[in-house]
């Protein structure tokens, strides 16, 4: 992460711990997996939970204004020739 981030003050990396990477809010009834309607891992949950739930906050508290996210499978085909934050 050092090796990526030196020299470049626009990357910052945050490790995910406490409330931003527990698998099950606090309501949920763990005990019952019967009764979840799907059969995803919990790695897969985690990963559901802070992109729907926690990143918003999370990035809200670091100083963000507006977010851009894109999968690992995402391709931006050409250059895009203006500021797409401003656009919005």
């Amino acid at each position: 992460q050092a090796a990526v981030a030196e020299g470049r003050m626009e990357i910052r990396f945050l490790h995910l711990k406490g409330d931003n990477w527990k698998v099950y809010p606090e309501w949920l009834a763990l005990s019952d997996r019967s009764a979840w309607r799907s059969t995803e891992s919990d790695g897969y949950r985690m990963m559901i939970r802070w992109y729907a739930v926690r990143i918003w906050p999370t990035l809200h508290d670091m100083g963000y204004k507006w977010v851009c996210r894109l999968d690992d499978d995402s391709l931006l085909l050409s250059e895009i020739p203006f500021n797409i934050f401003s656009f919005m």
